[in-house]
């Protein structure tokens, strides 16, 4: 600009005296200079008079153009843009990094609080004894502090099983209680929200609905996260998200999430499904993916009206099969003092918690699957725990085993985990059917179990003597 000025300037006289051929060589100049400005190529300026400002002034800026040409690259070509299979991969590879690393930080933590849950129940038995020894204000201090450690255990817990919900299965005709998700996606981002809006929550009683678990609440969470987005911070009081869940017909729950932030313009509604389209940079999966993760198992999602500012998504999930939707039962605990029990876990301290809550039982520990194969080879057990995932031998390959050398003992083994599944794992859990104890236990859930299953073998001790007597009755013998 101040070039150009210089130039107008500079050739001040030459205008005034009219000459054509000046006001050409002028607008060529000026021409000349805006393109060097913009970085576009600038013609050879054509020489006439060695005298004239003009001309000098020309051909020092078409001498600077090429001397840039020639020590700046060329412009890389504009890489063509992914098309849809690529977009919807690149929000598969993001889930899937998601699921695995709930699914990492799970074991991690679910491992070490199994016992602490285990030995601050045992420690809150101790001190309920009404035998001890210890003086009433210490005692009382200690019961404190015993039920303030046993709610930050809960609150750890209910952290980590909030995180399962990410790492879950991949069966998508899995039978889902939508809220539940709901609830642990909205714990997860309790934080964020409570510092930008009003959290509302309205669930009718709603059926199970056909899906993924861990899915579905990738989905949700990248729904409540533009709505976050959408907000300011600092004026809660002002804002609210509101997240409600009814029974749209017989055969479709709805959940609505609705929020008061700057909302969609109206020129882009029909675009925000795009799956190139964005209204803005960030972390979340986008609407594409959400829109394709809901389909995959029958769900649809779409822009709703919001009532006032604010954006509206009204997502309709199909209700799972009546037959599918059934509760396992609690059972009584009751005493089974003659049984053996084997327990097979790398941690230590995970076998010792079992131990201490089993007090009536005879329980053997294992470090891991080879040193269980020891024990099994030499003594008989009426039931087995075993981690799933173990460095040396594993739950998988204890179970081949007992398929093949004790077959019968594979009715009566139990897995433990604590949420790290590999693929293998998952496929394993699936085909073999085998019973699951999720880490972290408390004594009550790993008690119902055992009981449990105890209950199972004895039933079919009964029906094999039964069996048995009827072929002696009869005169079978039994190979």
């Amino acid at each position: 600009m101040l070039l150009s000025l210089g130039c107008e300037r500079l050739l001040a006289p030459a205008r005034l005296g009219g000459e054509r051929i000046v006001e050409e060589k002028l607008s060529k100049l000026l021409d000349a200079l805006n393109d060097l400005g913009a970085g576009r190529p600038v013609a050879q300026w054509p020489m006439q008079d060695p005298d004239d400002p003009l001309d000098v002034v020309g051909a020092a800026v078409s001498r600077a153009a090429g001397a840039l040409a020639s020590h700046c690259p060329a412009p890389l070509p504009r890489p063509p843009s992914p098309s849809h299979e690529e977009v919807m991969a690149e929000g598969q590879e993001r889930l899937d990094s998601l699921a695995a690393m709930a699914s990492s930080i799970a074991h991690e933590i679910n491992n070490p609080l199994s016992y602490v849950v285990v030995n601050l129940e045992h420690l809150q038995r101790m001190l309920d004894d009404e035998h001890s020894m210890l003086p009433a204000p210490t005692h009382k201090d200690m019961e404190l502090a015993v039920a303030e450690a046993q709610d930050g255990v809960r609150r750890v817990a209910q952290i980590v099983r909030d995180l399962q919900v990410f790492s879950s299965g991949d069966n998508d005709r899995a039978q889902v209680d939508v809220t539940t998700v709901l609830d642990s996606v909205l714990r997860l981002m309790g934080n964020e929200i409570r510092h930008r809006a009003r959290l509302v929550r309205e669930y009718a009683s709603v059926p199970l609905v056909q899906g993924s678990a861990a899915r579905l609440g990738q989905a949700f969470l990248s729904l409540l996260q533009n709505a976050v987005q959408a907000l300011p911070e600092g004026n809660a009081s002002e804002h609210h998200i509101r997240v409600s869940v009814s029974l749209a017909d017989e055969q479709t729950v709805r959940v609505v999430l609705s929020d008061t932030g700057h909302g969609v313009p109206a020129g882009l509604r029909d675009r925000i499904f795009d799956p190139f389209f964005s209204t803005r940079g960030g972390g979340g999966l986008g609407l594409p993916v959400v829109r394709s993760i809901l389909a995959s198992f029958g769900g649809a999602i779409s822009l709703g009206q919001s009532e006032g500012r604010g954006a509206r998504f009204e997502v309709a999930l199909r209700v799972a099969s009546l037959s599918d939707q059934v509760r396992d039962p609690t059972l009584d605990e009751r005493p089974a003092e003659d049984f053996r029990i084997l327990v097979v876990d790398d941690e230590p301290l995970v076998a010792r918690a079992v131990r201490r809550c089993l007090p009536e039982y005879n329980v053997i520990t294992a470090s891991d699957g080879r040193e269980a194969v020891g024990m099994l080879s030499k003594q008989k057990f009426d039931l087995i725990f075993c981690d799933l995932m173990m460095p040396d031998m594993g739950g998988m390959d204890l179970h081949a085993y007992l398929l093949k050398e004790h077959p019968k003992m594979v009715e009566r083994m139990v897995i433990v985990t604590g949420g790290a599944f590999s693929a293998q794992g998952k496929r394993f859990l699936e085909r073999s059917q085998l019973p699951v104890l999720e880490k972290p236990f408390d004594r009550k859930r790993l008690r119902n179990k055992v009981h449990k299953m105890l209950e199972e073998a004895a039933r079919d001790v009964r029906k094999a003597r039964v069996d048995e007597g009827r072929d002696s009755d009869s005169g079978v013998t039994r190979q």
